[in-house]
Formats: structure tokens, sequence, C-alpha cells
């Protein structure tokens, strides 16, 4: 299993992560690529990644899983790593920079099945 981990840096480096700062324990999270981009998709852990990329592709049909795997934001660190049985696909070493990114600034479309911006 890859995991990859980061401590925060600096008084602002993850500054707009209210939302995953409560939230406790580990998460499930897919990247998909759509036409212009990768994009990272995250939910809670009661949610087979096959569900959650079903859901995604009812709004965005053409997007194919790249990865995906689990990860843990808690007080400034990011744990990502392990794999989607029911996708067959593995987490990636580049997974940890674009989770780390959507963290600090997630992507209102892509956040629904997590209940969406609060």
């Amino acid at each position: 299993m890859k995991t990859n981990t980061t401590n925060k840096t600096g008084g602002k480096a993850l500054g707009q992560s209210e939302q995953f700062t409560a939230q406790t324990g580990v998460s499930k999270y897919i990247v998909i690529q759509l036409p212009d981009r990768e994009q990272v998709i995250t939910f809670p852990q009661a949610i087979k990644h096959a569900d959650a990329l079903d859901a995604v592709k009812r709004q965005h049909p053409t997007a194919t899983a790249i990865s995906a795997g689990f990860f843990l934001y808690d007080d400034g660190a990011l744990w990502t790593g392990g794999m989607s049985e029911t996708l067959g696909l593995d987490s990636r070493n580049e997974d940890h920079a674009l989770i780390l990114a959507f963290i600090g600034n997630p992507a209102a479309e892509f956040v629904f099945i997590a209940g969406g911006v609060q």
C-alpha cells in the first residue's frame, strides 16, 4: 500500500479547509479524468468507490476514473494511500498533491456527495 504524508507549513497552507477539519476518520477519494483536467472527488467511507463514480457519471458521463484510495486529513497533516477494490484501482503518488490542493480550494460541484461546500 502506497502512503504519503504532509505536515502543515505556514499559517495559511490549508486556509479554506473548514469542512475537512471537522471531519474525523478516513475518507475516500477518486481521481477522475475530465476533458480538460484531472479532478478529485471526495466522499465518506461508508460509500463504495463504485457507487460514488456512478453518481459522478450521471453528471459527467465522459469522466473516467484514474485512481482511487483513502485519505486522512488531521490538523494540517495529510495521509493518502490504499486502493479501491470496487473499481480495481490503486492510489498514485501524485494523488497526494491533488487532494492537498482540493482541500485548500474544493470545487463545489465535486463535493456534492459529502453534502456540498459549507
